[in-house]
């Protein structure tokens, strides 16, 4: 059995027109979400094995808050440039490739791909998947390479308008 958990980044800045997208930084109301969701995110992630990353300046920066608010562990934190996908099946794929030893993954992500691979993996519509949106799936099998549509079992769908108290 697997699970898999997708979290798309916190908000961006959009301010600087002549910035690449790969570059944009987060902004306030991101960094602010990070803060507030840390504890949701902690507690639903802290088995895992390993956090992957797209290596985009806004995941960067979500995984590092997260790594200040959550307490990941940098070595358990991997940067892909393959990840850096807005296609849900180059995500699939790049899942399916996943070492098996790995029960328990987190990828940090960017939608469409985050959200099209849930409805995917789940064989159901989610209503949405906005900036710092999480969605733990449960999949029964020991092989990623099985991943097949509508396998998986969504376990939890948290983003920042759902956990509005402050911790």
């Amino acid at each position: 059995m697997k699970y898999l958990t997708l979290i798309r980044h916190a908000k961006s800045s959009w301010k600087h027109d002549d910035l690449d997208d790969k570059d944009r930084p987060l902004n306030d109301r991101g960094k602010r979400a990070i803060k507030r969701m840390a504890p949701f995110i902690r507690q639903h992630t802290q088995d895992a094995q390993c956090v992957f990353s797209s290596d985009a300046r806004r995941t960067r920066c979500t995984v590092e808050g997260l790594q200040k608010h959550h307490g990941i562990q940098q070595e358990c934190v991997m940067y892909d440039a393959d990840l850096y996908t807005f296609e849900a099946y180059e995500l699939i794929e790049w899942i399916r490739n996943i070492d098996n030893s790995q029960r328990e993954v987190v990828i940090v992500g960017h939608n469409p791909a985050l959200s099209e691979a849930i409805e995917w993996l789940c064989g159901e519509e989610i209503s949405k998947f906005p900036t710092l949106a999480l969605a733990k799936i449960f999949i029964p099998k020991n092989d990623w390479q099985d991943l097949e549509s509508g396998i998986g079992r969504l376990e939890q769908h948290l983003y920042p308008s759902l956990c509005k108290h402050e911790i």
